[in-house]
């Protein structure tokens, strides 16, 4: 079984491919309902602390699950709004296939796409870690992409069904122009790129 030619543009936007609108589908729904435990899972510890427990061991529990649960909302809370932007990419880009190799023993899964001869680019998910070797990937040598390759965009195992966004290793240049796609994409703002988590 042979993956598709690399470099070849295989939708005008990978929205119009159906398993990559269904696989984001499922990526807001993982979000929204991590962020939405973050904030039950405390709230029911909280009220069933107060129920069994002791005065002053529910007291120290009540502290720490809302601690807890307040940073962990905040942490996921930051999520959504790359989820976003992963929608907006998705609408603007089209998928191509690139060669993709791993790092190997990488504390962020790196993966370094070959946009050309001598154009490699380091990448890794954001913001979360994500190995996409083991998520129904056929096709380990070849990556699908949709993006800049300057800045990032999302990319996903061939067949589109599980869009990850990701950020390039090293930052666009502060003088690098970016087109108007990019723009539209909100991976740019009055032609310069955004910073890392902007």
């Amino acid at each position: 079984m042979t993956g598709p030619a690399p470099g070849v543009l295989l939708a005008k936007t990978a929205w119009e491919h159906p398993p990559t609108e269904a696989g984001y589908r499922r990526l807001v729904r993982r979000r929204t309902l991590g962020f939405l435990s973050t904030l039950v899972l405390p709230a029911l510890a909280i009220a069933l602390s107060t129920r069994f427990l002791d005065g002053d061991d529910a007291i120290g529990l009540t502290v720490m699950s809302f601690i807890g649960g307040l940073v962990t909302a905040l942490f996921l809370g930051l999520a959504l709004p790359g989820v976003a932007r992963t929608g907006r990419i998705l609408r603007c880009y089209g998928w191509r296939a690139y060669p993709c190799t791993y790092v190997p023993r990488s504390r962020e899964d790196l993966m370094v796409i070959s946009f050309g001869p001598g154009a490699d680019v380091v990448m890794f998910p954001a913001p979360f870690r994500c190995d996409l070797r083991a998520k129904r990937n056929d096709h380990p040598a070849l990556i699908w992409f949709a993006g800049d390759p300057r800045c990032g965009g999302v990319v996903s195992p061939v067949g589109g069904h599980y869009p990850q966004r990701v950020l390039t290793k090293e930052s666009p240049p502060a003088a690098a122009v970016a087109p108007p796609v990019a723009e539209r994409a909100g991976l740019a703002r009055r032609g310069r790129y955004l910073r890392r988590w902007c």
